[in-house]
């Protein structure tokens, strides 16, 4: 069966090119975050995770794993469902 990916896929460079669903999440992430009042700098102390890591996935150019998403929402503090809810805050 020959390959059915689109041209402008990357798929074959071994990098991980954020869709739509994972900007999402970084869009997510940073409105999260601001509405914590809590800067880039503090949520990466607070969830130990790397502050260029957290500026990473909000820019959309890094898909976080989920246990690396789940430390960074829990320090906000909220669960993964609330995070991906819909309803405003």
């Amino acid at each position: 069966m020959p390959n059915t990916l689109p041209e402008s896929s990357n798929a074959h460079d071994g990098e991980q090119h954020p869709g739509p669903a994972e900007k999402d999440v970084g869009q997510r992430l940073a409105d999260a975050r601001r509405r914590s009042r809590v800067s880039q700098r503090k949520l990466a102390r607070m969830s130990g995770v790397a502050n260029a890591t957290i500026s990473q996935i909000e820019s959309g150019a890094l898909n976080p794993t989920v246990g690396t998403l789940k430390r960074i929402v829990s320090a906000l503090p909220m669960t993964l469902s609330e995070f991906f809810d819909d309803a405003p805050p």
